[in-house]
């Protein structure tokens, strides 16, 4: 029975510290201070209020341009739905694969394509910790991320510490993989 007992007060500790990280993790993430970046990258999917703090971010001179993730063709927030997509304010591309992985390893392209050493990453809230973590192991340069305003449900909330962390599980695994050559 102490067995037990013991068994039970440790699984309810690794549950409460695991929590406890998850929250800090991905409720109250580390963001950046926004200083002068190459470019403002909005992250998939490309919500507008994502959109607009990247295009405020431009307009205040704290990046040259806007590239924007879009998603698939048919999707939401697809480079048709996307105003700044279609009028060409910002530039826009379908990650491959369509991960934060292959998102920064086309920022990684573009920024050595285009001599940039550093980016301002925008994303929802959960997300800031992971993606920081991809970008910078990914992309070779300069990374600041930064939250646009997220406002979830509790539901929501406990899918995305399991979508995150799962997406972590992933990153150990696949790294900055490299999409299938076919």
């Amino acid at each position: 029975m102490r067995r037990l007992v013991l068994w039970l007060s440790v699984g309810a500790f690794v549950v409460v510290a695991a929590l406890v990280a998850a929250t800090i993790v991905y409720v109250f993430p580390a963001s950046d201070d926004v200083e002068h970046a190459n470019a403002v990258i909005v992250l998939g999917p490309a919500t507008p209020d994502r959109v607009a703090l990247g295009q405020q971010l431009v307009d205040e001179g704290r990046a040259d341009r806007m590239i924007i993730s879009a998603g698939r063709p048919g999707w939401a927030y697809d480079k048709a739905s996307i105003p700044e997509c279609r009028d060409r304010t910002a530039d826009c591309f379908m990650p491959v694969p369509a991960t934060t992985s292959g998102e920064a390893l086309k920022i990684q392209e573009i920024a050595e394509r285009d001599s940039w050493t550093s980016v301002t990453v925008i994303t929802a809230t959960p997300h800031v910790a992971r993606a920081r973590t991809i970008f910078e192991s990914c992309s070779g340069i300069a990374v600041n991320v930064v939250a646009s305003p997220t406002v979830l449900d509790p539901g929501t909330w406990l899918y995305e510490f399991a979508y995150q962390t799962g997406g972590y599980a992933k990153f150990a695994l696949d790294g900055c993989a490299q999409p299938d050559a076919a």
